[in-house]
């Protein structure tokens, strides 16, 4: 019965021993039993997930192109790509633009010239001020003249305000008169639409 009992322990033992070995190998050669039949070499890079694949980088397909931004940004985002991507083209563009500044002017007739420096320099002198931050000095003006133009409304300004105001309201009607004439230089005769009388 003992001899018996212990044949039975070593066979058990033994299958055990068996299956374990069996299943190893199986593991090792990358035998799946539920694996499906195997699938073409195109089929398995169209089904290739960059998230699960471990072995090498995803590559895009050729037809896969990156979408475009829709909307008010699409010129921003392309201009922010371009600068990433190639800085020297867009130092290049702006410089081709100064330079194309540089040659009208060069070639502008003496009384347009003198004109074109004249508004440059009252546009200048107005906006000189309006790049600097909020609380600058461009504000702080622009606060003093709204108290100053209360207080002349009220009859309450001083002598030294009214003067202040009068010069700037000067300031603003000579740029206007500089901006007036400059349009009308630029103005070109139109043709007349109304068809001719036949000879």
């Amino acid at each position: 019965m003992k001899l018996q009992s212990l044949d039975s322990y070593r066979l058990a033992i033994f299958f055990l021993s068996l299956a374990y070995t069996v299943s190893c190998q199986a593991g090792s050669i990358g035998l799946d039993l539920n694996r499906s039949p195997p699938r073409s070499p195109e089929e398995e890079i169209s089904n290739k997930n960059p998230l699960t694949q471990d072995s090498g980088a995803y590559h895009r397909t050729e037809d896969a192109k990156p979408q475009e931004a829709k909307g008010k940004n699409k010129r921003q985002t392309r201009y922010a790509a371009l600068k990433e991507s190639n800085p020297d083209s867009i130092r290049r563009q702006n410089r081709k633009g100064s330079e194309r500044r540089k040659k009208r002017v060069a070639n502008m007739p003496k009384e347009e010239l003198q004109e074109y420096m004249n508004v440059k320099r009252e546009k200048e002198r107005i906006r000189y001020h309006a790049r600097k931050k909020e609380g600058g000095v461009a504000s702080q003006h622009a606060r003093k003249l709204k108290i100053i133009r209360q207080k002349v409304k009220q009859n309450q300004a001083t002598p030294e305000e009214i003067s202040i105001r009068e010069k700037h309201l000067k300031r603003k009607r000579e740029s206007f008169q500089l901006s007036k004439e400059r349009k009308k230089l630029k103005q070109v005769p139109r043709r007349s639409t109304s068809p001719q009388d036949p000879e």
